[in-house]
């Protein structure tokens, strides 16, 4: 029996090479597969890379397996092996065959260790542009609507073209400006560690995309010039983009200018998505832009009319450039500038405490209107070697914004903001490896300043004025050291964050609105924080764990209008493990666990009140909030590139606590965002599933994802505490059908269902389909969006749009384009939801019809 336990944990290796028989050339490419003999189940599997080598590793309690090799041109060859580490060299026969009988076809997705790539001329239709519109069609891999790219489930944590990181965390930029007839294939590098120096010494489970170029594309610059004048019912429209890409050898450039006022916002291109990644280690990193002291209430927009309700002005200039140094050197140069208007108009009416006898009714009828305007430089210098890793990552950025908002109905007001920030920051990372042993030390500096102001002028012939503003200093110095021995490694790390804070907050009100004590206060905040961090990291080939177990200090003085210095004293103890198990060639289980209970956000320490808008009037506690969290994640995962079929099944569980409420107060028909002393408790359970599958013989890629949330909370409004329960649900299903050489179509459906305990159940559906024809020069494109939204617990709003594009081609190179959008000219939107125990009842504004004509070309 001892024998037989020890051989069920044995791990089998079978390894050799594979080469042609009467030349002796080793063949790349080929596939190896092992199977079970019994019920011919696939095991394992991998391709011989260039030198014609493979290496396939499993465990499995069979006697004997079925090696197999193939590949098309040659005999396939099959053996009979026993279960036991060994090495196969083999030799393949060519197979002469009638090319006029066979259809050579490369494979959609393959596989090679870690290495999963997806062939883009497999997953491209003829209406996509940019490589984004492929990527988010890959089993496996999601976009959101920011641009972000998860990996099942899990973030990227780089964005590579052929190899470089040329964008950082900016890589929505690429992926919605490199021309997907540039892009051979999409690779995605699964458990990808970018730090030379930390190869199998430090486990990550994040994955990392590379963008492979054409090889003809390689040598000449790779861009697209689009134009295009329109109009709508009031306005003339526009849209420009000139994108360029130049790879030449170690050195890559990607400039791009944009502009349009057709609804597309560029924000979201600019953004850092990798800046929490990067920068996150114990002692929580700050975030990417300052949080605004002041906001224009702008209101939620429903995701699905976010491309139809938008009122834009939008122009965008990016420069990205990577030059190499010395060896292993390179320097990455970012430059870019957003100027962006966006207006909106809505009708919202809110009923706190709609399921009371007597509810507060607040009806809001807004037009608003933001402007930004965001500058930004980046210099990375980057050494990454075997034994030394250096980046050094030094950051300017500025924004001077400004926003209004007129208000009808129960409230009376005209609102004017300005919201400029300047913003110094500089990341430094140095990691020295000896053997297994290597020193990290980390070193992160910022400065950022918010002078912000807000203004409303009142129908009542009153005046608000409010001055707020921020002075910060930041800094957090890490070091850590990493002993390892055998599948073991031990380390040791200490950190401190030190942070300097003054705000200000001054405001004026004809008539007086408060006492003066209540408005007025300027808050000097001292925080200095410690950790010391022991862990544990145990990792096999194909297990990986790791446990923290970090002890913090945080000690914060608060110095006021009085003069008079409070200290607030607090020691935490931040557990947490992550454990990554292959259980098969091609299934993985990743579980993680976490607790924490520390200090939150010592802004609010203090009695003042403040506007973030005049919709939003919030007051201050001289608490100091302190949140208990547990958190826990376990992913189950099945990724097979043979069959093409990815999945995933995640189940989250997350448990808070705080020691304040926060909620709403009214004073008059003001309602008060408050924090008040009291006993909060948040509980979340939440299962996801995912499955993205290509049906090869079908010609369709096709991806479901349905989950489902139950949430317990404590809710504060009006003095009156309640416990509340919400449960959501959702399923989406997307899919891309290829029927003809000239005929393909797109679906895909979303529907949501909310329920409130004690309250009614609200359903949202939304279907959004297309149909493109192609034929010789020609190609047309009818795209339909249908939603059927909740209005009442009886009532279903149904809102459709239909949209026609059509393309003629000059030359290859050279289009034509034609764009009609909202044909039937739907004017409003109109949704109800529930927060809580309150419900909001909202109109909007919708894009009147537009007709668009472009000029393409790319080169």
């Amino acid at each position: 029996m001892l024998l037989g336990s020890s051989r069920l944990q044995a791990q089998t290796v079978v390894s050799g090479s594979i080469k042609d028989r009467p030349s002796g050339r080793p063949l790349s490419e080929v596939i190896c597969t092992l199977s079970s003999l019994t019920d011919g189940s696939l095991l394992q599997y991998g391709i011989t890379n260039a030198e014609g080598t493979y290496r396939l590793s499993l465990k499995h309690p069979a006697d004997s397996l079925l090696l197999e090799a193939r590949i098309l041109g040659f005999k396939s060859i099959q053996l009979h092996i026993p279960n036991r580490t060994q090495t196969q060299h083999l030799l393949l026969e060519e197979e002469g065959f009638q090319i006029r009988e066979v259809v050579i076809k490369p494979e959609v997705i393959t596989q090679q260790g870690d290495t999963i790539q997806y062939r883009v001329a497999s997953f491209r239709s003829a209406k996509d542009t940019y490589i984004r519109d492929v990527i988010q069609k890959l089993p496996g891999v999601e976009v959101s609507e920011s641009g972000k790219i998860s990996y099942m489930g899990n973030p990227i944590n780089k964005f590579y073209i052929e190899g470089m990181d040329l964008l950082g965390g900016k890589y929505a930029l690429a992926s919605n400006s490199i021309p997907v007839d540039a892009v051979e294939s999409v690779q995605i590098l699964e458990n990808h560690q970018s730090v030379q120096a930390l190869k199998e010494v430090s486990f990550t489970d994040r994955a990392a995309l590379n963008l492979k170029i054409k090889q003809g594309k390689k040598l000449r610059p790779i861009g697209r010039v689009s134009a295009g004048v329109g109009f709508d019912e009031e306005e003339m429209k526009y849209t420009t983009d000139i994108t360029h890409l130049r790879l030449k050898g170690e050195r890559q450039n990607l400039t791009a200018l944009k502009l349009n006022n057709l609804g597309r916002l560029l924000g979201s291109e600019l953004m850092d998505h990798t800046y929490a990644y990067h920068n996150g280690t114990l002692l929580d990193p700050l975030a990417d832009t300052p949080s605004a002291l002041v906001n224009p209430s702008l209101g939620y927009t429903p995701p699905e009319i976010r491309t139809h309700s938008v009122f834009n002005d939008s122009k965008s200039f990016s420069y990205n450039q990577i030059l190499p140094l010395k060896a292993m050197s390179q320097l990455r140069i970012q430059a870019s500038y957003l100027d962006e208007k966006t207006e909106g108009y809505q009708q919202e009416r809110t009923l706190y405490g709609y399921s009371e006898e007597n509810p507060r009714e607040i009806v809001r009828e807004q037009s608003s209107w933001q402007q930004i305007r965001q500058a930004s430089m980046l210099l990375n210098w980057t050494h990454n070697a075997e034994k030394r890793y250096l980046d050094n990552r030094l950051r300017i950025a500025g924004e001077w914004s400004e926003a209004g908002a007129q208000l009808r109905g129960t409230e009376l007001s005209e609102q004017r903001f300005d919201q400029p920030y300047f913003l110094v920051e500089n990341q430094l990372k140095a990691i020295g490896k000896w053997k297994k042993d290597y020193l990290n030390l980390q070193s992160f500096l910022r400065f950022h300043r918010l002078p912000q102001e807000a203004r409303f002028d009142e129908a009542t012939d009153s005046l608000i004025e409010q001055y707020r503003s921020e002075e910060l200093f930041s800094t957090r110095n890490e070091i850590s050291f990493n002993k390892g021995m055998g599948y073991t490694t031990f380390s040791l790390g200490a950190g401190v964050k030190a942070e300097t804070n003054e705000l200000h907050t001054d405001m004026r009100s004809k008539p007086a609105l408060l006492k003066d004590s209540l408005v007025h206060s300027q808050e000097k905040y001292q925080l200095a924080e410690w950790y010391v961090n022991p862990s544990f990291h145990y990792k096999r080939p194909r297990f990986a764990f790791t446990l923290s177990l970090p002890f913090s200090g945080y000690l914060l003085k608060v110095k006021g209008q009085s003069e008079k210095k409070n200290k607030h004293h607090r020691y935490s103890f931040l557990p947490s493990s992550h454990l990554n198990w292959k259980l098969h060639p091609f299934w993985e289980l990743s579980a993680s666990a976490s607790y924490s209970r520390q200090p939150s956000d010592y802004r609010n320490l203090n009695d003042c009140y403040y506007y973030l808008n005049r919709s939003t009037l919030r007051h201050g506690n001289q608490t100091l909030e302190v949140k208990e969290q547990w958190r826990g994640r376990m992913n189950l995962s099945y990724r097979n590139a043979l069959t093409a079929l990815f999945s995933r099944l995640t189940f989250l569980y997350n448990r808070q606590s705080s020691n304040l409420l926060s909620g709403y107060d009214f004073i008059g028909s003001q309602v008060v965002r408050t924090l008040v002393s009291g006993r909060h408790r948040y509980t979340s359970y939440a299962v996801t599933a995912q499955m993205g599958k290509m049906i090869d013989a079908l010609q369709t890629n096709l991806s479901l994802t349905a989950g489902f949330t139950h949430t317990d909370f404590t809710n504060y409004q009006n003095t009156a505490i309640q416990q509340l329960t919400t449960q959501a649900g959702y399923v989406n299903l997307s899919s891309h059908t290829r029927f003809t050489r000239w005929l393909e179509s797109s679906l895909a459906w979303q529907s949501i269902g909310s329920h409130t305990r004690g309250g009614d159940t609200y359903w949202m559906h939304q279907l959004q389909t297309d149909f493109t024809f192609s034929w010789d020069r020609w190609l047309s494109t009818l795209k339909v969006d249908y939603s059927s939204n909740a209005v009442s617990p009886t009532q279903q709003k149904q809102t459709a749009w239909l949209s026609a594009f059509l393309q003629y081609k000059l030359k290859k190179e050279i289009q034509l384009e034609l764009a009609a959008e909202n044909l039937l000219n739907t004017q409003t939107y109109r949704y109800r939801t529930i927060q809580g125990i309150n419900q909001i009842d909202a109109c909007y504004l919708l894009r009147p019809r537009q007709i668009v004509l472009k000029f393409n070309f790319q080169y």
